[in-house]
């Protein structure tokens, strides 16, 4: 697996090939998905940093489900893998069947949607928070009910 850019640079090189209106644009997202990322955020998606950019009145959000927006998903993707490889750290020292090492390589993965990649994780932080309590109970009853009441 080849080691992920960090966003300072994908932008960088996104630029260059802008129109000045679009440039703005995407320095505004980059900015929001800094402030997004030092808050502790870690949910990058589309619909997440859209609806933020919508109330700012940067940009409608909705518009990044466009085909002429797939430089701000880059950008996104790239903010998306640089807090995945912060809060999941080196995964390299546990078993290959240690929860956290099994999400790195489902997010490595290629063919997994964005949104099926967005589940993953919130399902993820699920688990690992109803771990915290000290219980064991992860079957599917438990782990369904937690789903329900999280929504």
């Amino acid at each position: 697996m080849t080691e992920p850019r960090h966003p300072d640079d994908v932008l960088a090189s996104l630029l260059a090939a802008q129109t000045a209106s679009r440039r703005t644009k995407l320095e505004a997202t980059h900015l929001l998905c800094r402030e997004r990322y030092a808050a502790g955020e870690r949910d990058f998606s589309v619909s997440a940093v859209g609806r933020v950019l919508s109330e700012r009145g940067v940009m409608n959000g909705r518009g990044l489900m466009n085909k002429g927006a797939e430089v701000f998903r880059d950008l996104l993707g790239a903010w998306q893998m640089h807090a995945d490889q912060q809060w999941l750290a080196d995964t390299t020292a546990v078993p290959a069947t240690h929860p956290d090492a099994v999400l790195v390589a489902l997010l490595a993965r290629s063919d997994i949607k964005a949104n099926r990649k967005a589940s993953l994780r919130g399902f993820h932080e699920l688990c690992r928070r109803h771990h915290a309590t000290g219980t064991l109970d992860c079957s599917l009853v438990t782990v369904g009910r937690l789903c329900a009441e999280q929504g």
